[in-house]
Formats: C-alpha cells, sequence, structure tokens
C-alpha cells in the first residue's frame, strides 16, 4: 500500500512537470508575443509623434505666411487699375439694388398709402449702402484717394435719391397702369446715369 501510493506520488509529479513545463512553454509564447505587440505599438508611437512633429512644424509655417498676408492686406493700399475694377464692380452691385428696390416699391405697393414708409425704406437704403461702402473700403486705399471718393459718392448718392424719390411722388395720384411703365423705365435710366457718373468720379480720382 505504501509503495502503491508513493506511486501515485511519482505519477502526479510527472504529470504536474509536464503540466508546468507546458504552462511555461504558452506563458513564453505570450511574453514574446507581449513583447512583439508592445514593440510595434512603441513603433507606431514613435511614427505618430514624428508625424505630428512635422504636421505642428507645417502648422507655424502656415500661420506664418498668413499673418504675413494679413500683415500686407492691412498695410498696402490698392491703387490704379486694380482698385478702379473694384470700385467700378462695387458701384455696379450698389445701382442695380436700388434700381431693383426701387422697381419693387411700384410694382408692390399702393404708393399714396404707403408713401411714408416708402419714404423711409429708400431713404434707409441709400444710407446702408453707403455706410457699408465706407466701412469696407475706408481702409482699402490711400486716405487721400477715400475721402475724395466718399465726399463725391456722397454728394451723387443723395441726387439720385432725390431723383428716384420724385419718380415715385409722381405715382402717388396716378391710377394709369403706363405711367408706373413710364416709371419704371425712369428709374432704370436714372440708376444707368448715376452708376456712369460714379465710374466716371473713380476714373478721374484714380487716374
Amino acid at each position: 500500500m505504501f509503495y502503491k501510493e508513493i506511486g501515485d506520488f511519482g505519477i502526479m509529479i510527472v504529470i504536474c512537470g509536464v503540466f508546468l513545463y507546458f504552462a511555461k512553454t504558452i506563458f513564453d509564447y505570450m511574453i514574446k508575443d507581449v513583447k512583439r505587440n508592445q514593440d510595434e505599438i512603441i513603433k507606431k508611437l514613435e511614427y505618430g509623434e514624428q508625424r505630428r512633429t512635422i504636421l505642428i512644424s507645417g502648422n507655424e509655417k502656415l500661420i506664418e505666411v498668413l499673418n504675413k498676408l494679413e500683415n500686407r492686406l492691412t498695410t498696402e493700399k490698392i491703387t490704379g487699375k486694380p482698385l478702379e475694377t473694384i470700385l467700378n464692380t462695387k458701384v455696379s452691385q450698389i445701382c442695380l439694388c436700388i434700381k431693383n428696390e426701387g422697381i419693387n416699391v411700384i410694382n408692390n405697393n399702393n404708393i399714396n398709402k404707403n408713401w411714408t414708409s416708402i419714404e423711409n425704406e429708400i431713404d434707409n437704403l441709400y444710407d446702408e449702402k453707403l455706410l457699408k461702402f465706407q466701412k469696407e473700403y475706408h481702409d482699402l486705399m490711400e486716405f487721400e484717394t477715400y475721402a475724395e471718393i466718399d465726399k463725391q459718392f456722397s454728394v451723387e448718392l443723395n441726387k439720385s435719391k432725390e431723383e428716384i424719390l420724385a419718380i415715385l411722388s409722381n405715382l402717388k395720384e396716378t391710377k394709369e397702369l403706363i405711367d408706373y411703365r413710364i416709371a419704371i423705365r425712369r428709374i432704370s435710366a436714372a440708376m444707368d446715369k448715376t452708376k456712369k457718373n460714379l465710374d466716371r468720379i473713380t476714373n478721374e480720382i484714380i487716374n
């Protein structure tokens, strides 16, 4: 009995030894695999850090270029033909907007009944366009050029406003459709004349 127990115990030791061997082998493989994964992760992190450094460097250069461009835009003034082209484009936008608004008033309002509101709307429209022009363009050109253009533009736009209001006012007492059609043509002609005068002012001052 005693020898049988010793034999069983020996078998258990052998089995345990085999188990421990296989367990150690598996554990070694796991350690190697973990180490390999760690190496790959470290390599990827190092690559990511390199790319991040390059990106930061690129962003710094981009910011530097943008700062230089902004500085040029705020310090260098537009002159000559480029300035004339920009102003002519702006004038076209202003005149087209006013013409469309005048025609819209004729087509969609009882002018006699709503005259006070219409008069205020036209007055505010001209003020809005002039103020927006002053805000957008006072730093775009040399101060002397801007001051003269602003002065003459203001005079011309005030003349235009008086003419448009006079055309609309003449419709307060009329009921004839032909008079409305004539008024629309007169508004178009008046704003074409205003545009031509503003373009002439621009050309004379800049050139």
